[in-house]
């Protein structure tokens, strides 16, 4: 597997993606709303690495009391595997692993396999199925 982003929770999307433009950051496609999630998501990239500004939307249950609880923060770490129910069945046979949400499509990656997942180890993170599985 290799990390394919790191997100990022904001409560202002525009007000985020300047401010990471002016560390250098690109927008990397247009700010994009995920019905199935309540959230804007946009991604910046800054050298080599990609991040996704999260802002949710007020229904949004997940995210939403997150960025309450936790502010503008770094969120999650997502990676990217062959095969997402392959790696989550693998991953759900180590201690302390445990599916968070099920696979759906993410609007936002075009339309490839997400799942989130978590570990008392390492915290959030989410599993991203490389294009060609698709």
């Amino acid at each position: 597997m290799k990390i394919h982003h790191i997100g990022y929770l904001v409560e202002n999307i525009e007000k985020a993606v300047e401010e990471f433009k002016s560390f250098g950051g690109l927008l990397a496609g247009d700010i994009v709303f995920d019905e199935s999630r309540l959230v804007d998501i946009a991604f910046i990239q800054i050298g080599n690495t990609l991040i996704e500004l999260i802002s949710p939307k007020e229904d949004s249950e997940d995210a939403a009391k997150s960025l309450r609880r936790l502010k503008n923060t770094p969120y999650h770490i997502c990676f990217e595997c062959e095969n997402i129910g392959k790696t989550i069945e693998s991953m759900e046979c180590r201690e302390g692993y445990k599916l968070v949400k099920e696979p759906q499509v993410a609007v936002a990656i075009g339309n490839r396999k997400v799942a989130f997942m978590y570990s008392d180890k390492i915290g959030l993170f989410d599993l991203l199925e490389t294009e060609k599985n698709e």
